[in-house]
Protein backbone atom coordinates (compact mmCIF):
# COMPACT_ATOMS: atom_id res chain seq x y z
CA UNK A 1 0.00 0.00 0.00
CA UNK A 2 1.42 3.38 -1.03
CA UNK A 3 1.52 5.82 1.84
CA UNK A 4 2.80 9.37 1.86
CA UNK A 5 5.34 11.07 4.08
CA UNK A 6 3.97 13.99 6.07
CA UNK A 7 6.28 16.35 4.18
CA UNK A 8 4.81 15.16 0.85
CA UNK A 9 1.31 16.32 1.79
CA UNK A 10 -0.02 19.77 0.97
CA UNK A 11 -0.61 22.20 3.80
CA UNK A 12 -4.31 21.27 3.91
CA UNK A 13 -3.36 17.57 3.88
CA UNK A 14 -0.93 18.09 6.74
CA UNK A 15 -3.61 19.88 8.76
CA UNK A 16 -6.05 17.06 8.02
CA UNK A 17 -3.50 14.49 9.19
CA UNK A 18 -2.77 16.46 12.36
CA UNK A 19 -6.45 16.72 13.30
CA UNK A 20 -6.99 13.00 12.64
CA UNK A 21 -4.20 11.97 14.97
CA UNK A 22 -4.32 14.70 17.60
CA UNK A 23 -8.00 15.37 18.24
CA UNK A 24 -9.22 13.39 21.21
CA UNK A 25 -12.82 13.23 20.03
CA UNK A 26 -11.85 11.84 16.62
CA UNK A 27 -9.44 9.37 18.18
CA UNK A 28 -11.93 8.06 20.74
CA UNK A 29 -14.97 8.03 18.47
CA UNK A 30 -13.46 6.67 15.26
CA UNK A 31 -9.85 5.52 15.56
CA UNK A 32 -10.13 3.29 18.63
CA UNK A 33 -13.21 1.40 17.32
CA UNK A 34 -11.55 1.03 13.90
CA UNK A 35 -8.42 -0.45 15.48
CA UNK A 36 -10.55 -2.84 17.54
CA UNK A 37 -12.54 -3.89 14.46
CA UNK A 38 -9.43 -4.54 12.37
CA UNK A 39 -7.81 -6.41 15.28
CA UNK A 40 -10.82 -8.73 15.49
CA UNK A 41 -10.79 -9.20 11.71
CA UNK A 42 -7.10 -10.10 11.67
CA UNK A 43 -7.56 -12.57 14.53
CA UNK A 44 -10.53 -14.15 12.73
CA UNK A 45 -8.55 -14.44 9.50
CA UNK A 46 -10.92 -12.08 7.67
CA UNK A 47 -8.37 -9.36 6.96
CA UNK A 48 -6.69 -9.93 3.62
CA UNK A 49 -6.32 -6.50 1.98
CA UNK A 50 -3.35 -4.17 1.82
CA UNK A 51 -5.15 -2.01 -0.74
CA UNK A 52 -5.83 1.43 0.77
CA UNK A 53 -8.95 1.95 -1.32
CA UNK A 54 -10.41 -1.33 -0.14
CA UNK A 55 -9.40 -0.60 3.45
CA UNK A 56 -11.21 2.74 3.32
CA UNK A 57 -14.36 0.88 2.30
CA UNK A 58 -13.88 -1.94 4.82
CA UNK A 59 -13.05 0.25 7.80
CA UNK A 60 -16.36 2.01 8.32
CA UNK A 61 -14.97 4.64 10.68
CA UNK A 62 -12.59 6.18 8.12
CA UNK A 63 -15.12 8.28 6.19
CA UNK A 64 -16.74 9.96 9.21
CA UNK A 65 -13.31 10.52 10.78
CA UNK A 66 -12.09 12.21 7.59
CA UNK A 67 -15.23 14.35 7.44
CA UNK A 68 -14.80 15.43 11.07
CA UNK A 69 -11.15 16.30 10.49
CA UNK A 70 -11.98 18.19 7.26
CA UNK A 71 -14.55 20.28 9.17
CA UNK A 72 -11.85 21.20 11.70
CA UNK A 73 -9.42 22.14 8.92
CA UNK A 74 -12.04 24.41 7.36
CA UNK A 75 -13.06 25.90 10.70
CA UNK A 76 -9.67 26.59 12.23
CA UNK A 77 -7.24 26.77 9.31
CA UNK A 78 -9.61 28.20 6.68
CA UNK A 79 -8.42 25.63 4.15
CA UNK A 80 -10.40 23.16 2.08
CA UNK A 81 -8.70 19.77 1.57
CA UNK A 82 -8.88 18.66 -2.05
CA UNK A 83 -9.96 15.17 -3.13
CA UNK A 84 -6.27 14.35 -3.62
CA UNK A 85 -5.46 15.52 -0.07
CA UNK A 86 -8.26 13.38 1.32
CA UNK A 87 -7.16 10.32 -0.67
CA UNK A 88 -3.54 10.62 0.46
CA UNK A 89 -4.42 11.13 4.11
CA UNK A 90 -6.98 8.31 3.93
CA UNK A 91 -4.25 5.92 2.76
CA UNK A 92 -2.02 6.98 5.64
CA UNK A 93 -4.86 6.75 8.16
CA UNK A 94 -5.87 3.26 6.97
CA UNK A 95 -2.24 2.11 7.18
CA UNK A 96 -2.00 3.59 10.69
CA UNK A 97 -5.11 1.70 11.81
CA UNK A 98 -3.81 -1.59 10.41
CA UNK A 99 -0.38 -1.04 11.97
CA UNK A 100 -1.97 -0.33 15.36
CA UNK A 101 -4.12 -3.47 15.07
CA UNK A 102 -1.09 -5.61 14.22
CA UNK A 103 0.80 -4.08 17.15
CA UNK A 104 -2.12 -4.90 19.47
CA UNK A 105 -2.04 -8.53 18.35
CA UNK A 106 1.72 -8.84 18.68
CA UNK A 107 1.82 -7.25 22.14
CA UNK A 108 -1.40 -8.53 23.68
Amino acid sequence: MKTFQFSELTHAGQCLDIYLHNTREIYERYTVPAIERVTRAIKAGEYVSDNAGQLAKDIQEITPAMQAAARLVKRYDHLTPTANDIEQVTRNYAAYIVDCAKYEIENA
